[in-house]
């Protein structure tokens, strides 16, 4: 409320105990002042008051200064000194900055007493002395500016603040206090991410007509969300936030935003993504609100899983050999994270394969859940695929494994880590018969001798084998006699060699120890312990190439029972 009026009030020193409780007091009379207070003009009376009227009490030294030692506001009007010259000039200055009022008043320092012939008064200066201003009330003043006229300096600037402040707190219902406050609210994101903060902006919105001494806003945060951070005046307790404005001037727009934290986990514990509701009231805290309906905004928002899953290591643990017609199980094992901000989050680990013909992997395609993957906590998972050979020779495998978020809502910003591919060989190998000690069933093995034995030549489906194997074709060089443990599927050339060098090509026994067909088998010689036979031993193997035809070579396997004697 602005007048932009110029006061000057012809005052009654009666009226000052009417208003304030108490008179004027006047200290010890000082050295008498140069100034005449007949050259000053007569203060104009103002027949223009307020039902209102601020009251400040300014108490002014010999050096010219003064300091306000109180002010408030109060019903009717008071006066101050009759008659004395306007020595200073009082602006009153709005929240805007601007001038709203402008009027002379009395240096309180100027004391008028009666002589002593009755009747006769005179004008004396006194060293410090407090006056009472008085002026009428606007509740959107915020500053009262003195000045000495004489002297032509400053006197001092005072905050009337305070005083309007404890008047509305006092009587909140008074019209000057009132005035509608509006609120709206926004979300810094939405969606918005679980694990993350999110930041709520708060706009408040003085409609007037008046300013709101004192505005608060009061936030009630979403289950389970935590306060983070705010500007000053912010505060959180029991999921609200409480924001302390102060004075809002009428026609202002007030800004609060505030952070708070979505736990990693809102939307795992949901099950699903999670719309919430945010809401917030604005309260005329010294006064009441004209239009209350626009008081209260609410701000809903989705909520959803963000991970940044990923494979960090893959180890496919392929076996070196398999021999045809014998499917071997393995496990391979993945190991996987999270990243976050989500957490935990539900996966699914699938892989793929491909290979050379003739070797197949099963399952070919796998899912494997991996629920409940948490930030900070890396899960290795195991992969266990059967290999089977139908074929013989090198085969080149590559497993590739692929991490997927298991929710098609639920997103994950970076792919790039989500798979991994590993490539390996894995020799097939063709099954032979072996005849160790021809001619006998107990197959005796003297550690300290030799073992000789003869490696069958079989036609395919003899014996159930599923490839055909002529000893003619063995690579003698190649061929190496042991225990099962040193010879197939690990790295390397282990067992002992053909004591001759050489594959004695004859048509030995067949596996009843009494049928000679009509193929040759090679029979060889070897020393057991070479080998790694010991007293325990049950089973001598042997293993070496041999080639079918030209530009094939294929490795071959096979074993026999052994009874070790002394």
């Amino acid at each position: 409320m602005k007048t932009n009026k110029t006061f000057r009030f012809l005052v009654a020193t009666a009226a000052v105990a009417t208003l304030t409780g108490t008179g004027m007091h006047f200290a010890e009379a000082g050295p008498p002042d140069d100034a005449d207070p007949a050259t000053h003009p007569v203060p104009v009376i103002s027949f223009d008051r307020s039902s209102k009227s601020i009251v400040a009490d300014l108490h002014m030294t010999g050096d010219g200064s003064a300091t306000m030692t109180s002010a408030q506001v109060a019903y009717g009007r008071a006066s101050s000194n009759v008659g004395n010259p306007p020595l200073l000039d009082v602006r009153i200055i709005d929240d805007q900055g601007a001038q709203s009022q402008q009027f002379d008043e009395w240096d309180p320092r100027w004391v008028e007493s009666e002589d002593s012939t009755p009747g006769q008064f005179t004008t004396r200066v006194v060293s410090d002395a407090t006056g009472t201003i008085t002026f009428p009330f606007e509740p959107d003043v915020r500053e009262m500016r003195v000045f000495n006229t004489d002297a032509g300096v400053p006197v001092g600037s005072y905050d009337l603040g305070p005083a309007i402040l404890a008047f509305c707190t006092a009587n909140p219902s008074d019209a000057d206090c009132a005035t509608d406050l509006s609120l709206t609210k926004s979300d810094g994101a939405d969606p918005a991410v679980a694990g993350t903060n999110l930041d709520y902006t708060l706009t408040v919105r003085n409609l007037g007509p008046n300013p709101a001494q004192s505005a608060r806003v009061v936030d009630t945060l979403p289950a389970g969300f935590t306060y983070v951070s705010g500007p000053a005046g912010c505060s959180a307790g029991s999921g609200t936030v409480t924001c302390e404005l102060g004075y809002v001037a009428s026609g202002a727009t007030v800004n609060r935003t505030i952070r708070v934290a979505i736990p990693a986990s809102y939307v795992y514990d949901a099950g699903a993504p999670v719309t919430v509701t945010n809401k917030a009231t604005v309260t005329n805290v010294t006064g009441q609100d004209t239009a209350p309906g626009n008081n209260t905004d609410e701000e809903q928002t989705l909520v959803v899983a963000v991970a940044d899953v990923s494979i960090d290591a893959a180890d496919a643990a392929p076996p070196l050999e398999v021999l045809i017609g014998t499917p071997t199980s393995h496990t391979a094992t993945v190991t996987v994270s999270n990243a976050g901000p989500s957490s935990p989050i539900d996966t699914v680990l699938s892989r793929t394969v491909t290979s050379t013909p003739g070797l197949t992997i099963s399952p070919a395609s796998p899912s494997i859940p991996v629920d409940a993957l948490a930030v900070g906590a890396p899960r290795s998972v195991s992969d266990t695929y059967t290999v089977t050979c139908t074929t013989p020779g090198l085969k080149s495998v590559t497993m590739t494994w692929t991490l997927a978020l298991k929710n098609a809502v639920d997103t994950d910003p970076d792919l790039s880590d989500n798979t991994a591919s590993r490539t390996f060989s894995v020799d097939c190998v063709v099954p032979i018969l072996i005849n160790i000690r021809p001619g006998s069933t107990k197959n005796p093995i003297d550690l300290n001798t030799d073992a000789v034995l003869a490696a069958l030549t079989t036609r395919a489906g003899e014996y159930g084998l599923p490839v055909a194997f002529d000893a003619a074709t063995v690579e003698i060089s190649t061929v190496r006699y042991g225990i099962r443990s040193i010879l197939f599927g690990v790295p390397g050339v282990h067992g002992a060699t053909e004591q001759h060098g050489k594959n004695h090509l004859e048509r030995s026994y067949e596996l009843d120890e009494t049928t000679i067909d009509g193929d040759r088998d090679g029979v060889m010689h070897f020393k057991p312990d070479a080998g790694g036979l010991t007293a325990s031993t049950t089973e001598a193997c042997l293993k070496g190439r041999f080639s079918p035809a030209p530009g094939q070579t294929f490795t071959f396997f096979g074993c026999d029972k052994v009874t070790i004697v002394p």
